[in-house]
């Protein structure tokens, strides 16, 4: 987690040479961006640390998305995207995040909504 959190937080003032220290050299970054459209990959540091940036607005709330340390980011107060990293031995060697680029594309349901907020408020209560 704390690999993740110093991730998160390079991302967010823009320090490229702390982004850095946490990649794995070789890390591979996956963005999901919404059905019908393959996936974009990143590969290797330089790729991966341009990427890092949270959206205008976005608040990270830390999560577990299928056993690996992840966040939630709400935009407004809305999901809009979940990422998860797999880290080893200090470097994250794997980013995996869906982050639809239209609106539309999501199924975002009340129900789906109100799952996401509940992860949400649980991972803040740890």
């Amino acid at each position: 987690r704390q690999v993740v959190h110093a991730f998160f937080a390079a991302g967010r003032a823009g320090h490229f040479d702390a982004l850095v220290k946490v990649l794995d050299p070789d890390v591979v970054l996956g963005v999901d961006v919404g059905p019908g459209r393959p996936p974009a990959v990143y590969r290797g540091v330089a790729e991966v640390a341009n990427k890092a940036r949270a959206p205008r607005g976005a608040e990270l709330h830390r999560v577990l998305v299928n056993g690996l340390v992840g966040a939630v980011v709400t935009r407004n107060g809305r999901p809009f995207a979940i990422m998860a990293f797999t880290v080893v031995e200090g470097k994250i060697v794997q980013i995996r995040a869906s982050v639809p680029r239209a609106r539309s594309t999501i199924a975002v349901t009340p129900a789906l909504e109100a799952d996401l907020m509940t992860a949400v408020q649980a991972a803040l209560a740890e």
